[in-house]
């Protein structure tokens, strides 16, 4: 019994030990920072923000687009919880200047695109002629890149309207250079042809005209070689006629039922086809007249003109004597442009006529 007795005592007096030492480790860890298990520390997301908690405007939202030396285009992406006010002391622009800039009211949306260059010098012009913003450019030499960027425009034969509202980045001062404020040209009617002008050398001639009339001007223009253009205007109406929309094809066959006959409001037939340049010769092989002298309502077939594939349009009025012609096409400055301009018979890419 005494035995055990002792046994007992020194199992105790070894647990004892054991307890003390552990309680000595967890000391001297707590004194000098070891610890014997690595805890996760739990860190306010606030104070080092996160893609969605950042406040203020988040840079990669912010678009910079160089136009020149002088010019560039700062445009910013709304983000949720956005206001006019907000960008507004961002960026330093007034909530008015931005509301004219970007043609917007109070309301804005995530996702929206808003110009907020606060240095942009430019007039907001109201349109005057209906023409689409390719010709509009060219007529003033205004960047067709600049326009589109400034106006939200994505396709460069958008038709602009009377009455339309354009910001455009040139002072008032070469606005009055180039035009723009200048009073706008009367529109001819859509159908009216105009008198050949008169030359200190002319000749009397007679005319004919897609009335099938005969007119005598009091003069006509002569010698005149290469193309001269008298109106252009924009038309894509709904047609199907197998060629090419917007192309001179698509708009020759629109306007030559006689040929290309139609089966309802918007489809025609196509009794021929080809690049615009084989045209005669397919005309000619599929059974219809063709010519060297030009008729009104004729189809005026070039082997070249503006491209590789030729070129196709209708004569509208014809001047014997002088040789003179007016010719209505598409595509001769532009897809889904109709320009009315004058020609010479004796110009040597013409490869004759098809008769309806």
């Amino acid at each position: 019994m005494t035995r055990n007795t002792k046994v007992s005592k020194g199992k105790l007096l070894f647990t004892l030990a054991q307890i003390t030492l552990f309680l000595g480790i967890m000391v001297y860890a707590d004194a000098f920072g070891t610890t014997l298990q690595q805890e996760a520390v739990s860190i306010n997301p606030n104070f080092i923000g996160t893609e969605e908690s950042k406040i203020g405007i988040n840079p990669d939202n912010i678009n910079i687009s160089d136009q020149g030396e002088d010019f560039s285009v700062i445009s910013y992406i709304v983000q949720e919880g956005d206001s006019l006010e907000q960008i507004s002391k961002e960026f330093g622009v007034p909530v008015k200047d931005l509301k004219k800039l970007n043609k917007i009211g109070d309301q804005i949306k995530p996702g929206q695109k808003l110009i907020v260059s606060d240095d942009e010098e430019g007039i907001l012009y109201v349109v005057k002629k209906e023409r689409s913003l390719k010709l509009f450019s060219e007529f003033y030499r205004l960047n067709i890149e600049d326009l589109m960027t400034l106006n939200y425009i994505s396709d460069d034969s958008e038709m602009l309207y009377p009455g339309q509202e354009l910001f455009i980045n040139v002072t008032e001062q070469r606005a009055y250079d180039i035009g723009l404020l200048e009073k706008a040209q009367p529109i001819l009617p859509k159908d009216e042809l105009p008198k050949p002008k008169k030359k200190s050398k002319s000749v009397s001639s007679s005319v004919q005209t897609n009335r099938g009339q005969q007119t005598t001007p009091s003069s006509v223009s002569v010698g005149k070689k290469g193309s001269k253009t008298i109106k252009q205007r924009y038309h894509n109406p709904k047609i199907s006629n197998g060629f090419a929309v917007g192309y001179c094809t698509w708009y020759a066959a629109m306007k030559a039922p006689g040929i290309f006959k139609y089966t309802s409001d918007t489809k025609q037939e196509r009794p021929f086809g080809g690049n615009a340049k084989d045209w005669y010769a397919n005309a000619k092989a599929a059974g219809y007249s063709v010519g060297q002298t030009p008729r009104v309502g004729a189809i005026i077939v070039y082997k070249q003109l503006r491209s590789w594939a030729g070129h196709v349009g209708i004569v509208k009025a014809y001047y014997p004597e002088s040789g003179e012609m007016i010719i209505e096409d598409m595509n001769y400055a532009g897809k889904y442009i109709v320009t009315q301009r004058w020609e010479n018979a004796s110009r040597p890419e013409i490869v004759g006529y098809i008769y309806q």
